[in-house]
């Protein structure tokens, strides 16, 4: 029993036939545990251990497995379990090579040559690499929702770029020309569709603040590129848009290093966070709002005391 727990432990609850007979069991042992509960059914030759409830990876990686040797968890699900997914979804694809039968609660799709260039493991889960997953949720997402994912992928540090480029080149690959639209919008400077956060404070900024700032804008810390969500090059401010994904610790961990990284070259670094955006956007922004006015207010002074000085001097 221990055996079959670490072994369920380390596939997410979830075991299967063969996997027992190589611990062991016998087809009458199998039957009887299922009898007491210990394990539970999901279908011909594949159980849970102990309890039905299974977490998202566990989720995740008995469909994989059900789907037989070769599947690799795909598309969004893929790119949610690296960490990067700028929306929520509560799809899961799994891609297969030839052959491969559908498997009931996800959403399959044969593509041989993905599985051949991206199978990867994460949390010991088969799954796409990223930049092939990239180009899996490229099938059906628009180029600027694409360009979302680039963009949060490389904020990540999760995508690589040329290997992406790599494969949207690559001749008869589904999803190819999207990815390559989307990549040549990013490299062109377009940000990609905003969040309905960003879309907030976008609206909620006054037109004297807004004009003159630039949305989702590389600011070169170092040698080192980083996006942010909005900046005023003239007086040194940017603003920081924190949606839910930067409630995780570790993505507050990444947050506080970025931040030090801008006000040690001197940007006025000012945060909007998603519930007070959402209860009160006014508040939300009324110190990036009262620091630009006043920065700028600050620049016109200065300017005017140098004209005042120079016509005296004349």
């Amino acid at each position: 029993m221990q055996q079959v727990a670490v072994l369920a432990t380390a596939t997410g609850g979830s075991i299967s036939r063969p996997e027992l007979a190589a611990l062991g069991w016998s087809m009458h042992q199998i039957s009887y545990a299922v009898k007491q509960g210990f394990l539970i059914r999901t279908r011909r030759g594949h159980y849970l251990v102990g309890h039905a409830a299974l977490s998202r990876e566990g989720r995740w990686n008995s469909l994989v497995r059900q789907a037989g040797e070769g599947a690799l968890l795909g598309g969004e699900a893929a790119i949610e379990l690296r960490g990067f997914l700028p929306w929520t979804t509560s799809d899961v694809d799994i891609v297969i090579p030839r052959g491969r039968r559908p498997v009931t609660g996800a959403r399959t799709a044969i593509r041989p040559k993905l599985v051949e260039l991206g199978a990867t493991r994460e949390l010991d889960i088969p799954v796409l690499s990223p930049e092939c997953a990239v180009i899996h949720v490229s099938e059906r997402r628009s180029p600027g929702q694409v360009v979302r994912l680039i963009r949060e992928g490389r904020f990540r540090r999760r995508l690589d770029l040329d290997r992406l480029a790599h494969l949207a080149a690559t001749p008869h690959l589904r999803g190819a020309r999207t990815a390559r639209n989307a990549l040549e919008r990013w490299y062109s400077g377009d940000s990609g569709e905003w969040s309905r956060f960003e879309r907030i404070a976008s609206r909620c900024l006054p037109a004297d603040v807004r004009a003159g700032s630039r949305a989702n804008a590389v600011i070169l810390v170092g040698d080192e590129p980083i996006t942010v969500d909005r900046v005023w090059d003239e007086v040194g401010i940017c603003l920081e848009i924190d949606g839910p994904p930067h409630d995780e610790p570790d993505q507050q961990r990444i947050d506080r290093i970025r931040r030090a990284g801008l006000r040690g070259y001197s940007w006025d670094v000012h945060v909007a966070h998603w519930q007070l955006l959402e209860r009160d956007p006014r508040a939300a922004l009324e110190s990036t709002i009262s620091a630009v006015r006043r920065a700028r207010a600050g620049v016109e002074n200065f300017i005017d005391e140098m004209c005042t000085v120079n016509d005296d001097r004349r």
